[in-house]
């Protein structure tokens, strides 16, 4: 019938036991004891993917529970941590109160011998809303709400102190009140970015309010936040949240934390979070800053076409197992969608790394009106033009050619969605100084000391369509070749005359071979120079030996860069050996550069001949607005060296300020504006208090 008696029934392991022991009885002196002792809460790791620790003493006593129910606990659990997270120690008295006909509350916890939460009420279930609970918070730690929030955020840290009040039932408790948030920190995991924040947090019936919340990133820049959370009985999260910064950091990832694209990214502009926190929506407008340095590496498109999109299974053993998997993944999405509005400034450094082990990259700075989306499941769509100011391009071939063209102004790159089929519309030049007396048919001519002297020669190359397989075109220029060239004896030679005549004659595939010859031997060949004899096999080797050399040293320090021009293996090989050596100090603020050759011909004195010609650079402020130079060279003058006069060394300093700016206006009225604009920001923050009072 109703009576029940459970005698002396125990499970034991060491010093860890949980008693039940006495009866449930229409008699109201009998009662029945649950007693726990020194029972450690690691035993629910086992069903709960949070780690549990902490020691639970305690007793409950009920009798009397067919007419007038009595209950009370005396609980408590030392040292409770969550995922290795001190909670601290709760102890809780509650008992039935015959006379209210209620449960009586009181319950604490205390961390680290300071009182941070206090719970003192009631439930009284003959009232319609049967909870009456106070909770007073101090300084409690925010850590306690990651795990509900994991996967999105990270790192939380901080504390809230404020007084509310819980109401309904517990199955659906109603809490109203404010606190304010001290300390706070906060990581949106999947941006990587770390910010403080302090504020006020309110709640209602179905929303936690965040007012006045000022966050801060790892620079100091702050940002306004404000939005809520709306929910139904604390479950089926929606956020709510604006946000207005400047200057502020909106990611700060590296190629192991996304594929798709990673680096840093500061902005100026407006934020939007919106739907429910298993798969909510980023907007954002912004404009980008300094120090934005975005990479997107090509290769995440290979790696994405090796993937399996399609499974087949057994739809007769899997029968309606499969329909309820679908109804519950289709009733639960997850993921973060992004949808992002960029104005890019030259301010912003990008690359796009189609090869990163052999340095085959597009790098550099522009304009651009980019729109980004995407999302944490791997959709990537891109929309916009971007448009070089300047820019470099690593032109690689097998891991021998490797050589830097500077793209040209008002090259770009536009896309339509894939953002791996992005068009490109690219020129970029190489610059070689080289002889021209090559290409000169009359033999006593190209053997005049002013024939082997080098001239500027630019390759042009020419990158047209989509990026992982553009049609790619060169040609050869020479725009700075002077138009002719005095001799020693007899009329002057017509250069650029003579430079035309030699490029009509190239067809497509001797374009090419010249191309490859000034990219690789650093120099023109005759018509007929590609063919396997001794003296032609001996410079290509000594050439790719010089670039070989070249790359692998620069691979022993990121900060060193060192290029080597062995021409021949000749016994004239000291003389023309040239060397370039330049390394960065002080996080890339200092470069030093040595060029030249290491011979005698211009009868210079040992200890200079070794210097060669020398440049110093040193930013003197970390943006790279003001810098200084010194330089130490020698200038070969043609009038002079046709003479037989020794060349002459040059050396100087120079201080260089750059600016950037849209219009020829804004240099004029930049400062004179943004005084203006800090005046009223001034005046309106004066008149703020004063409105408010008025109402």
């Amino acid at each position: 019938g109703k009576e029940w008696s459970i005698h002396g029934l125990i499970i034991k392991n060491a010093d860890e036991s949980v008693l039940l022991d006495g009866a449930i009885s229409a008699q109201s002196d009998r009662q029945l004891m649950l007693k726990v002792d020194n029972l450690n809460l690691n035993i629910l790791d086992a069903i709960s993917s949070e780690k549990f620790s902490g020691i639970v003493n305690g007793e409950v006593k009920i009798r009397d529970v067919y007419t007038n129910p009595f209950l009370q606990n005396d609980v408590s659990i030392s040292a409770l941590t969550v995922n290795n997270f001190l909670i601290g120690d709760l102890n809780g008295k509650n008992s039935w109160n015959r006379n209210e006909q209620q449960f009586d509350i009181d319950f604490t916890i205390d961390r680290l011998s300071k009182r941070t939460v206090s719970l003192i009420g009631f439930y009284n279930p003959k009232k319609e809303s049967p909870l009456f609970v106070k909770a007073s918070l101090a300084k409690t730690n925010l850590k306690i709400v990651e795990p509900f929030l994991r996967g999105i955020f990270s790192e939380i840290d901080g504390t809230l102190s404020g007084e509310y009040l819980i109401t309904g039932d517990f199955s659906k408790p109603l809490v109203n009140g404010d606190g304010v948030i001290e300390d706070g920190q906060i990581m949106i995991d999947y941006l990587r970015t770390l910010y403080s924040f302090s504020g006020k947090l309110g709640m209602n019936s179905t929303q936690i309010i965040f007012d006045d919340i000022e966050l801060t990133d790892a620079f100091k820049n702050k940002s306004k936040l404000r939005g809520y959370l709306t929910h139904k009985n604390y479950s089926k999260f929606r956020i709510v949240l604006n946000a207005e910064f400047s200057n502020f950091q909106l990611l700060n990832t590296s190629a192991k934390d996304n594929s798709l694209f990673y680096g840093q990214a500061y902005a100026t502009g407006d934020l939007n979070i919106l739907g429910p926190l298993e798969n909510m929506k980023i907007s954002a407008t912004a404009r980008s800053e300094k120090k934005t340095r975005i990479l997107i590496p090509m290769n995440s498109a290979q790696s994405a076409d090796k993937k399996d999109f399609i499974s087949f299974v057994n739809l007769t053993e899997l029968g309606k197992e499969i329909n309820t998997v679908n109804k519950k993944t289709n009733s639960q999405p997850t993921g973060i969608t992004m949808d992002l509005n960029l104005d890019i400034t030259p301010d912003a450094y990008s690359e796009i790394i189609f090869n990163a082990k052999s340095g085959d990259i597009i790098r550099g700075y522009g304009r651009g009106d980019i729109r980004l989306q995407l999302d944490t499941k791997g959709e990537f769509t891109m929309f916009g033009l971007y448009e070089f100011e300047r820019g470099y391009y690593n032109f690689t071939l097998y891991d021998v050619i490797n050589k830097e063209f500077t793209i040209n102004k008002g090259s770009r790159i536009s896309w339509t969605g894939d953002p791996y089929t992005g068009q490109l519309a690219l020129n970029a030049s190489y610059k070689q100084l080289t002889s021209l007396s090559p290409i000169l048919t009359d033999q006593t001519q190209a053997n005049t000391p002013q024939m082997r002297r080098k001239y500027p020669v630019d390759v042009l190359l020419k990158l047209e369509g989509p990026m992982l397989s553009p049609q790619i075109n060169f040609d050869i220029i020479a725009n700075d070749l002077p138009n002719s060239v005095p001799m020693d004896v007899g009329a002057p030679v017509p250069l650029k005359m003579y430079f035309q005549q030699f490029k009509a004659k190239l067809d497509e595939q001797e374009l090419q071979k010249q191309v490859f010859s000034l990219i690789i031997l650093r120099r023109f060949s005759p018509l007929d120079a590609f063919t396997a004899s001794g003296a032609d096999l001996t410079r290509s080797v000594s050439e790719l030996l010089s670039n070989q050399l070249s790359y692998w040293l620069t691979q022993v320090d990121e900060n060193l860069e060192i290029d080597f021009d062995l021409p021949s293996f000749d016994q004239e090989a000291f003389n023309t050996f040239q060397l370039r050596l330049s390394y960065s100090f002080f996080g890339g603020r200092l470069r030093v550069t040595r060029d030249g050759t290491f011979g005698n011909q211009y009868a210079r004195s040992e200890v200079s001949n070794l210097l060669g010609d020398w440049t110093v650079d040193y930013l003197l402020t970390p943006d790279g607005k003001f810098k200084v130079k010194m330089f130490n060279r020698t200038n070969i003058n043609q009038l002079t060296s046709s003479l037989g006069s020794q060349s002459t060394i040059s050396a100087g300093v120079s201080l260089a300020h750059t600016q950037n700016f849209n219009n020829w206006l804004d240099l004029i009225t930049r400062t004179r504006e943004r005084k203006r604009r800090e005046t009223k920001a001034e005046e309106q923050k004066d008149a703020a208090p004063e409105k408010d009072g008025g109402n």
